[in-house]
């Protein structure tokens, strides 16, 4: 991830804010001299031990000591030293999701810099894949849904789906899912289905947190390594509360097969579910 001149980063802030169910979430600044506003909101961990506002003028005053003057286009560079910064702060997961927001803002800066869309700096060219939705029923059963020819559609199938799900919450089955799929004109995808859905819980399935990792480039190491060793990343989003469309990006950009960001009932889903939407419109 290296283009254009360089941009330094002069400035790095850490601001409260609230995610989309009301708690309490930290909002991302970083700035260099002629681009700023480019933000990563990321939920706080909930085992802090000191206070939120300890934590956030620490975290804030050490990052920008370490990273002031960094080039955004050293991505890998500074995401080194953003491990570096949370091995000696204990490892705290507190510490964690603020280093990964800075890391994730750092990345639009630079995408933005190279006139790039974000899903193309973090991939390259060839991120021209829309991911498979996987969604969850009451009972904790997960259920990879097909794809036809339009995401929007899509979309809009699977939102059908999901209120289906909500008033039939004790009567949820793979039978029910698969007949209102049928139903609506997506049989043949189904059938493609049946194996992947039988395969589903197998150990090729590697589920991604990105909230389980400090910077953006641990999180891409581990999608390409679990890839490079025969296994399905998944990139999961149902943690990833806030008002950022990030993920959606990261899925296009790495090519990924499946995603799992939950019903697209609820604001936090949907904004990621729209980006998506964006994104595929864009390569009209």
């Amino acid at each position: 991830m290296c283009f254009g001149d360089k941009k330094m980063i002069q400035k790095i802030m850490l601001d409260d804010c609230l995610d989309t169910f009301g708690n309490e979430a930290m909002r991302v600044l970083v700035e260099t001299e002629d681009h700023h506003g480019h933000i990563a909101v990321i939920p706080y961990a909930n085992e802090v031990e000191k206070s939120v506002d300890e934590i956030k003028s620490e975290t804030n005053q050490i990052a920008l000591t370490e990273l002031s003057g960094c080039d955004v286009f050293r991505q890998s560079e500074i995401d080194q030293k953003l491990q570096e910064l949370f091995k000696k702060s204990g490892e705290n997961k507190a510490y964690k999701r603020f280093f990964l927001g800075i890391s994730m803002a750092v990345t639009r800066i630079a995408a933005c810099s190279s006139h790039r869309e974000l899903f193309e700096y973090l991939g390259g060219i060839s991120g021209r894949h829309l991911p498979n939705l996987i969604i969850s029923d009451f009972n904790g059963a997960r259920w990879i849904l097909p794809r036809k020819d339009s995401f929007k559609k899509d979309v809009k199938m699977c939102e059908k789906v999901c209120r289906k799900l909500e008033s039939k919450q004790k009567t949820i089955s793979q039978k029910m899912i698969f007949e209102t799929y049928e139903k609506n004109g997506y049989r043949q995808e189904m059938n493609e289905l049946k194996q992947e859905n039988e395969m589903f819980e197998s150990e090729k399935m590697v589920w991604v947190d990105a909230l389980d990792f400090c910077c953006i480039s641990e999180v891409i190491h581990h999608i390409r390594e679990a890839k490079a060793n025969g296994k399905i990343p998944i990139l999961e989003g149902e943690s990833f509360s806030t008002e950022d469309s990030y993920l959606a990006d990261l899925a296009v950009g790495l090519n990924l097969k499946y995603v799992s960001f939950g019903k697209p009932l609820m604001g936090a889903n949907n904004i990621k579910y729209n980006r998506l939407m964006e994104i595929e419109s864009s390569f009209v």
